[in-house]
């Protein structure tokens, strides 16, 4: 569903949507703007009870009324991304709220309580009032507890990818010594595919499983071999399905399968743990005799793999849930419940939006440009631009040779002087912090407020490997004599930064970050050790904080 061109749904009132002592509500959500207060997600609208699931200040937030009435309000700490899909759950146990946000609990309120009542109608979106800025897909309210501790949504497990009721019809897999084989290094797929090592390897190739099946075609004994193949690009993977050493002329790749297709796990009865990269699927099978009956059985087959690839991420009915909608429908004013309980929706201002795979990504949390000791709408050579990712990035030295390949700004800006320099581009500690001067050399960078900045995946991943994704806005944070904005990204340890410009001129800048709220005493001494002065007495929340000392 597309919320972003002003599409929303309304599921009519019905006692069966309210919730109950244990109570769950999650959805898939695809943020294209963080910069609107508030955005709605999902509400129930009833006069005594309410909840709602949505985005406050780019982060996930929910609401849950109980008698009382008791509000139960929670917020995450971490933005959501920008153009990548997110998992979003609220959940509550009849002894405190909980919110999550792709499976890492964001916030934990305990109250005991029960929720008031709260039929509906279900506003899915946006309503009159509020409107989501982006895509919704799967969403489901259930009446048990989904999530009480940490987990991953992007983890799907099949149990297999056989046709119909556990085989293909007509024909048994092959439990053999040689009917299933894997492949995983240089050696075992040198055994599997006899010696065209070099040329999967090239491909940045990963992983490869073939199982055959037995069966008959026009009353022959046949065979049918199915491959997977992982590999880093659906580009590679398709050159490999047209590579003559495994694949006969005759091979037709079955629709969907391949670009489109990333299996998480669970191949034939047996888990691979490349949750995150992408599958080419090949299907050969004999056709000597009964050619239409064979290329029927293989058409057959693989549209059965296939649904099971795009239907993966899903969430499933069972008897805890209330209401699902997957919105999948493609056209038209009407979404139907998938619970079968019958609360079917209807769209305002239908509009629908392209499926993309859910996958999880290293992205920007913040995209910061901090005004320095020189105030001016321009960026001036003590100007910083501060960028947080969502994970410790994988080691990367950033230079001028590479920082506008890495860090890609819209409308063909970039971060470097006329005279192709930057000041310096340096990670903290924890390495999701990047920090970068600026140089004036030939004339100031054409970076700018607005611009919209793109990680580049093929440079930038995390330390467990998952790609850069997404992008974020850059926004102009400015400082005027008290302190600046906090870091989305709270700060491991306190610390305080050596003033600018050293030595201390005239006007001069104190920074420094606390990881926890602190009381803090800020003051001045000369060098002989008298306090000449003082900035700060009190309690202060976690993140930076920079203050002018200007007497």
């Amino acid at each position: 569903m597309d919320s972003q061109a002003g599409c929303r749904g309304e599921v009519p009132a019905d006692p069966g949507l309210s919730p109950t002592v244990l109570w769950s509500a999650e959805a898939w959500v695809y943020l294209l703007e963080d910069e609107i207060h508030q955005q709605l997600i999902l509400r129930s609208d009833s006069q005594v009870g309410n909840f709602s699931l949505g985005v406050l200040e780019g982060k996930a937030s929910a609401t849950l009324i109980l008698t009382g009435p008791v509000a139960l309000e929670v917020s995450g700490q971490t933005p959501l991304p920008l153009g990548a899909w997110a998992h979003l759950a609220m959940c509550y146990d009849g002894g405190g709220l909980r919110l999550f946000m792709n499976g890492i609990q964001e916030a934990f309120l305990p109250y005991s309580g029960t929720p008031a009542q709260a039929p509906g109608p279900i506003y899915i979106g946006g309503s009159s009032t509020e409107q989501f800025c982006g895509w919704v897909d799967e969403t489901r309210l259930s009446d048990t507890i989904r999530y009480d501790e940490n987990f991953d949504p992007f983890y799907v497990y099949l149990v297999d990818l056989r046709v119909g009721d556990q085989q293909v019809p007509g024909w048994a897999l092959g439990t053999g010594a040689g009917d299933l084989a894997e492949a995983w290094d240089y050696q075992s797929l040198y055994d599997l595919i006899d010696g065209a090592a070099e040329v999967y390897i090239a491909h940045n190739f990963q992983y490869a499983v073939r199982q055959y099946y037995y069966g008959q075609i026009g009353g022959q004994d046949e065979e049918l071999e199915l491959w997977m193949f992982d590999q880093g690009t659906p580009e590679d993977a398709e050159e490999l399905f047209h590579d003559p050493l495994i694949a006969p002329p005759a091979a037709i790749p079955i629709d969907n399968i391949g670009a489109e297709a990333r299996i998480d796990s669970g191949l034939l009865y047996f888990v691979l743990d490349f949750w995150r990269d992408q599958y080419y699927a090949k299907i050969m099978i004999s056709h000597e005799n009964g050619t239409e009956e064979a290329w029927q059985t293989a058409l057959d087959f693989g549209a059965e793999a296939d649904t099971n690839i795009i239907t993966r991420n899903q969430f499933k009915v069972d008897a805890n849930t209330v209401g699902l909608w997957h919105f999948d429908e493609g056209s038209g004013s009407l979404f139907q419940d998938a619970s079968g309980n019958g609360h079917d929706g209807t769209l305002i201002n239908p509009a629908w939006a392209a499926t993309t795979p859910y996958q999880e990504v290293l992205y920007i949390t913040s995209a910061q440009l901090l005004e320095g000791i020189q105030q001016s709408t321009a960026i001036d050579d003590d100007d910083t631009a501060r960028i947080t990712f969502s994970s410790p990035v994988a080691p990367l030295a950033i230079t001028s040779t590479n920082i506008d390949d890495i860090l890609q700004l819209s409308q063909g800006h970039s971060w470097l002087s006329g005279g192709n320099q930057i000041g310096s581009a340096t990670w903290n500690d924890s390495g999701d912090t990047l920090s970068i001067s600026f140089s004036l050399e030939g004339g100031a960078p054409t970076l700018a407020n607005g611009d919209t900045l793109y990680p580049n995946p093929e440079y930038l991943y995390s330390i467990d490997s998952l790609q850069a994704g997404g992008y974020r806005f850059v926004r102009f944070e400015e400082v005027s004599g008290v302190h600046a904005p906090q870091s989305s990204i709270l700060p491991q340890a306190a610390k305080l930064f050596p003033p600018r410009p050293t030595p201390f001129n005239a006007r001069t800048r104190i920074t420094y970050q606390l990881a926890h709220p602190s009381y803090v005493t800020l003051c001045i001494r000369n060098l002989s050790g008298r306090e000449v002065g003082e900035l700060h007495r009190g309690f202060q929340d976690a993140g930076l904080h920079a203050y002018d000392w200007n007497p």
